[in-house]
């Protein structure tokens, strides 16, 4: 069975409809869920659910670190600079580096250490975001799960490109019919406001729950590890009607140019004791090939 966590009911009923529409002889198995479970065995998979939760802007100058928040003056929305008050907030922006972490001895089982105070700091007069809410659905996510594995699929970067010196201005970015630009006083309300996804955090937040790091790497590697293009052969070149639209899906998710590099995949779990009796593979398949933890 698969069960939909959606709090939009407006979604919910839209979802609903594309089934019943486009996979009839699925319909009945899938339900719906209005809270996690307390107690759940299987795959998570959240896909562009860590870009769209909300983030704290944060700038470091001159070895001081303040929070970005939102005045009204004149002429609008304007940002306006603040110390920052919650003490997890502070600590999450002390110990932001563009450094890679090492997470191959990690084994679920609490060891993310803070950085040490010699790692590489974030660049001067830098902006970037920082998602407490994305580590609060890890924990959450790892508080319900008995045995399996999560996924999540987002655009972003490991810390050390997160963190780059080119980009000094942040990840925000802003959707409004199809247009992306970076103002997010344009149109409030009525626009999405993104972020790309630090995984490097993401990791250290699984580990710290208690998961254990099951495999990082591109969307390309993780579809084609996983068959999607053996599911094409299924369809014939000589209909073109229908292999032509699903081979430029398959070129939008996997080419380089689109997006098969920016989205990325990583799998967090547990696995079952003793791990010989699991029916999870190691490595998972969809990171047989083209792992990236090193660069985590």
């Amino acid at each position: 069975s698969y069960a939909i966590l959606e709090v939009s009911a407006d979604l919910r009923a839209r979802q609903q409809n594309t089934l019943r529409e486009r996979l009839p002889h699925l319909r009945d198995r899938v339900h719906w869920l209005d809270k996690l479970p307390e107690n759940f065995s299987g795959a998570i998979i959240a896909n562009e659910v860590l870009d769209a939760l909300p983030v704290h802007l944060v700038h470091w100058r001159d070895g001081a670190i303040t929070e970005r928040g939102v005045a009204l003056s004149e002429n609008g929305f304007i940002w306006q600079e603040r110390a920052i008050g919650d003490a997890v907030l502070l600590h999450a922006a002390q110990q932001a580096r563009p450094e890679p972490f090492d997470f191959a001895t990690s084994t679920g089982s609490g060891q993310a250490q803070d950085r040490p105070v010699e790692a590489a700091s974030v660049p001067d007069d830098y902006v970037s975001e920082i998602c407490l809410a994305a580590c609060g659905l890890v924990n959450s996510l790892a508080n319900c799960l008995q045995q399996g594995a999560m996924l999540f699929i987002d655009y972003g970067f490991g810390a050390r490109e997160y963190y780059h010196p080119q980009r000094s201005s942040g990840t925000l970015m802003c959707h409004y019919r199809h247009h992306a630009h970076d103002d997010p006083f344009f149109l409030p309300g009525l626009q999405d406001i993104t972020a790309h996804v630090n995984f490097t955090g993401i990791a250290e937040c699984g580990i710290d729950a208690g998961l254990e790091l099951l495999g990082y790497t591109s969307q390309a590697f993780f579809l084609i590890n996983c068959g999607i293009t053996e599911l094409l052969q299924d369809t014939s070149p000589e209909n073109l009607r229908d292999y032509l639209p699903l081979s430029a899906q398959l070129q939008k998710l996997t080419s380089p140019a689109e997006m098969g590099e920016l989205f990325k995949v990583i799998a967090l779990g547990k696995r079952p004791v003793p791990s010989e009796t699991a029916g999870m593979a190691s490595p998972l398949s969809g990171f047989i090939r083209g792992e990236l933890t090193r660069s985590l």
